[in-house]
């Protein structure tokens, strides 16, 4: 999951759920998430509450041109119109009855989950190292040999250890 904290979408209330437009900055991992969450705000409330849905029915734009951090892909979203089903919100709230050993302040707080949801940031980050590694090791030659590494026994070994289960050079 990835998800941005503000501002608001605008929400309006539907059979069963919510119709949702608007659009969020710094959607850290969104490229890599199955699920995206935005909050969303009916007019006239005085706190918008979470909404959560599928990456593939948001939009995600081209909007995270930086200098370092790239892996990070925290670009922004948007959705238009989106229908959310009531049981995928939350209300932004302090948990009322905690499951045990989430009772004290920090735990009760809430968007949890967009704050657990920042490890995706580091899946992007990784998965990116892994696929420039890879990239390099099939282009390049280094100097002063004439074997490229991706024909070279150890170079293939060396990325075989780093890769996650079936990624290869080869």
């Amino acid at each position: 999951m990835a998800g941005a904290l503000h501002p608001p979408g605008k929400a309006v209330r539907v059979d069963g759920g919510w119709r949702i437009t608007g659009q969020v900055p710094f959607g850290s991992g969104c490229h890599h998430a199955q699920w995206l969450a935005m909050p969303a705000k009916e007019e006239g409330a005085d706190t918008p509450f979470g909404a959560f849905f599928r990456r593939e029915t948001a939009t995600i734009l081209d909007t995270w041109h930086t200098l370092g951090m790239r892996g990070t892909g925290s670009a922004d979203y948007a959705v238009k119109d989106l229908y959310v089903p009531e049981h995928l919100t939350v209300p932004v709230a302090p948990l009322r009855n905690p499951p045990p050993g989430f009772e004290e302040p920090l735990f009760r707080m809430w968007p949890w989950t967009a704050i657990i949801g920042e490890a995706t940031v580091s899946v992007g980050v990784a998965a990116a190292t892994v696929d420039a590694a890879v990239h390099l090791c099939m282009t390049k030659t280094p100097a002063y040999q004439g074997t490229a590494l991706r024909d070279q026994q150890l170079a293939q070994f060396l990325i075989r250890q780093g890769t996650c289960q079936g990624r290869s050079v080869a």
